[in-house]
């Protein structure tokens, strides 16, 4: 069961709420086994844009029947900077998109007629279900937009009111099925103990950066809000103009709504403006999604409605000079990024003991490069063989709760009366061994090291203070 003790020691914590990749982790068994862990983030990572690409591909060949056009579309989206930043960061829940574009060629197929319902719903059901074993943010919010589009299409496109009626009640057929199918992570997630903030929407964790987007008199920040703004405008056109092709039109109206969400809410100073996600986000389950993540559908719609813009004009110089130049500055911007997805090598762990508890404390700095710091670890312990366990660790944004001065403690920020003996009681009731503090410094180790009155033990890269026995 996803139910891990070496997480969050000695209570655990439920890997359904967390960013474990169950279904890639499964497939890539023999891969992990054979060349390890780093070795299998490698090859997701590798497959996530080609497999992103060659979805779309297939979706957009379905609707021309020409493979350059699908082709440059497939492209577009495989270097969409949301999938460039993502891999690079390593974020591969949210790399490994290509269940969204095929979902959309399924549905394509059921429309035009050439699968029937009973080879649609299974079909269908086995994408959705493997997408609840991938990230089931991104299945959230596709099922969000899809829900938009089908909606707008409707209102907009009479003559196909029965089909999209029938459709839907297929994709509904699906999403049970894909229920069923999964039913043992969900089982998990609602049946076993889980993140006490989950149980309340309303006071569900906040993800820990990309809610907010602060504007200020910069240039990148003027560069994207003039880009933003022009995209907004040439979307809002051709919802205007292009009445008499309903699809095209609903799709462009969706992107204008993913558009719109995609700033988040937006502070200048300190003011926080009102802001349409400011109002969506008190929605169940919404509130924990960074909004900026939704521009992937941005990029999805654009780089669908390019393939049959370029089929519809092949000798059109023009349309293909701004592929062209669209995908030249894709490819200058996936070239340029830096790949953050670097863990240190392993520090020499032999003053733990076999099975110790032990808790992080970050490095100094901003909490982007703290983050990390509360990462890495978990890595070394696979790479251990899980050796050891983890009081405390960094598993996306549905954390266990932790007390507000252990939290203070394992991000090294300046400690509030009573904070240190809190910290103690914390430390012995969760009978941890040794404390690991991560870039150390002597500023960021002497605090540990006066709490706990122990001597410290420097590694590569690490300090190992002991805890003392109660």
């Amino acid at each position: 069961m996803p139910y891990t003790y070496d997480l969050f020691a000695p209570g655990g914590t439920n890997l359904a709420w967390t960013t474990s990749l169950p279904l890639p982790g499964l497939l890539l068994t023999p891969v992990t086994r054979a060349f390890g862990v780093v070795s299998s983030f490698n090859v997701l990572s590798i497959l996530a844009p080609v497999t992103a690409g060659w979805a779309t591909y297939l979706l957009v060949h379905r609707v021309t029947k020409r493979w350059w056009p699908s082709f440059v579309a497939g492209l577009l989206f495989a270097l969409s900077p949301l999938e460039v930043s993502e891999v690079a960061i390593g974020h591969v829940n949210l790399t490994l998109v290509a269940l969204v574009p095929l979902a959309a060629y399924l549905v394509v197929r059921q429309v035009e007629g050439s699968l029937r319902p009973w080879t649609f719903v299974p079909l269908l059901s086995l994408v959705l279900a493997a997408e609840i074993g991938i990230s089931t943010e991104v299945l959230a919010t596709a099922t969000m937009f899809a829900a938009i589009a089908a909606t707008l299409l409707f209102v907009w496109d009479r003559s196909r009111r029965a089909s999209i009626h029938r459709c839907v009640a297929l994709v509904g057929a699906a999403y049970l099925g894909a229920g069923l199918l999964a039913s043992p992570i969900l089982y998990a997630a609602v049946a076993m103990p889980r993140p006490s903030g989950l149980a309340s929407p309303g006071h569900a964790p906040e993800p820990f950066s990309g809610v907010e987007s602060h504007i200020g008199l910069h240039g990148a920040t003027i560069v994207a809000g003039i880009g933003g703004a022009a995209v907004f405008a040439i979307l809002g056109y051709l919802v205007w103009t292009r009445r008499d092709r309903p699809v095209f039109r609903a799709l462009s109206a969706t992107a204008m709504v993913a558009l719109v969400f995609a700033p988040g809410i937006v502070v200048v100073g300190t003011t926080a403006l009102p802001s349409p996600w400011g109002l969506m986000r008190h929605l169940p389950f919404l509130g924990l999604v960074r909004p900026q993540r939704l521009t992937m559908f941005v990029w999805l719609i654009g780089a669908v409605a390019a393939g049959p813009w370029l089929a519809s004009a092949q000798g059109s110089w023009r349309r293909w000079g701004v592929m062209v130049v669209a995908i030249g500055a894709a490819l200058v911007a996936a070239s340029s990024g830096t790949s953050t997805s670097v863990v240190p090598a392993a520090p020499d762990l032999a003053a733990l003991s076999s099975g110790e508890n032990v808790a992080i404390v970050a490095g100094a700095g901003p909490r982007a490069a703290q983050l990390p710091d509360l990462a890495f670890p978990e890595v070394w312990q696979v790479w251990s063989g899980f050796s050891f366990r983890l009081a405390n660790a960094y598993v996306g944004s549905f954390p266990p709760p932790l007390p507000s001065a252990v939290q203070r403690f394992q991000y090294g920020t300046p400690q509030r009366a009573g904070d240190g003996a809190a910290v103690r009681s914390w430390l012995q009731a969760a009978g941890v061994g040794a404390v690991l503090v991560i870039r150390p410094t002597t500023v960021s180790v002497g605090p540990v090291v006066r709490l706990l009155g122990t001597d410290p033990v420097w590694e590569r890269g690490v300090v190992i203070v002991p805890v003392p026995s109660p």
